[in-house]
């Protein structure tokens, strides 16, 4: 992106040799929290000296720390993700400051968040935890769990680096490899595989809402589209509704939801006529493009959606993505609204008292 007046810099580590479970559940929220700090705990304080701006998110399928630069800084950056990837150290004292921090960050968890994650859970069991985590497994994290989780995490095979901008493509591809170099080495052991999902009904007592859940096969999949298609368009038809994906390759799912009491979700996608199925296709089809074009127009989202794909499977593109979008029929369409029926859908309704 020549013209672009940002270089966008991510950094992905998949998380494939870091499966969650009960015991270690958030440990890698809590890595991510640490590593952002750097070696010193300065490490956004410097970056902002120089105009260079870290986030960090924790997927189920990866970390991703991302930095956006001014044109002429990517080398700064890039320095700043050899810190990240150096053998991690912390202590006792550093892991509970930061497990109180956090402790601000669990009480403030949106409802639709909350909505979303009951729906994996219902659907998956023990293998559809979040990487937010719970404050009781966070408690038993330790310096040497740490190093040890950050040695598998950010392995070299682990990796992938995205550079989008302004950028001369030699020396930033070297300075890549340089930066790789400093990587943990190891291999990645692959997790097991989800279960097949359960459809049924689950309450929670700690949001309020409703949300349909509905199974997809991964990202680059017809199906997988035409259900993140049809979410789109009954949120956008019913108003204040929210939609939970993120571009996993692997199954996984695409939650529907409404943080209201009463919110009418289900009565709605159960009472859907052919005549009603016609109208939301052609939203659905013009929505999902959009989802899909708004990460391709900024450094910031290729880096994103590129990387996360690219982290995954070596040789996945968003351009296939687009194309598929391209083709969706009125008969995918219709599947993909079937997958949120009250049949096939896990169905979680919030009950707050």
């Amino acid at each position: 992106m020549p013209d672009a007046r940002e270089v966008a810099i991510s950094l992905w580590a998949s998380s494939r040799s870091a499966r969650e479970t009960p015991t270690t559940h958030g440990f890698r929220h809590l890595l991510e929290h640490l590593v952002a700090k750097g070696r010193d705990g300065t490490l956004d304080a410097r970056l902002e000296s120089e105009g260079i701006t870290l986030t960090a998110s924790t997927y189920r399928d990866a970390t991703h720390i991302q930095l956006s630069c001014p044109v002429g800084k990517e080398a700064t950056g890039l320095a700043a993700l050899a810190e990240i990837l150096r053998p991690f150290a912390t202590t006792p004292e550093a892991i509970r400051r930061e497990v109180a921090v956090m402790r601000h960050e669990f009480a403030s968890v949106a409802d639709a968040d909350r909505l979303a994650a009951a729906g994996w859970v219902a659907s998956f069991g023990g293998k559809g935890l979040d990487p937010f985590g719970t404050l009781a497994a966070l408690e038993g994290a330790t310096p040497d769990s740490l190093r040890d989780l950050h040695a598998r995490q950010f392995a070299k095979p682990n990796l992938c680096v995205v550079v989008v901008g302004p950028v001369d493509l030699d020396r930033t591809t070297a300075r890549i490899a340089e930066l790789v170099a400093t990587a943990p080495d190891g291999g990645p052991s692959a997790g097991d595989p989800l279960p097949a999902p359960v459809a049924g009904r689950v309450e929670i007592e700690q949001a309020v809402g409703e949300a349909r859940t509905g199974f997809v096969n991964g990202f680059l999949r017809p199906g997988t589209l035409a259900t993140l298609g049809a979410a789109l368009a009954v949120a956008s038809e019913m108003g204040d509704c929210f939609v939970a994906y993120t571009p996993s390759l692997g199954p996984g799912v695409v939650t529907l939801g409404r943080e209201e009491q009463v919110g009418g979700l289900g009565a709605r996608l159960d009472a859907l006529t052919e005549a009603d199925k016609a109208t939301l296709y052609r939203s659905g089809y013009d929505l999902l493009r959009r989802w899909i074009d708004r990460y391709l127009t900024s450094p910031s989202g290729v880096a994103y959606l590129r990387g996360f794909l690219q982290v995954q499977e070596l040789g996945a593109r968003p351009e296939d993505a687009v194309g598929l979008a391209k083709k969706m029929t009125f008969d995918e369409f219709k599947e993909g609204l079937a997958a949120f029926g009250r049949d096939r859908a896990t169905i979680v309704v919030g009950v707050r008292r």
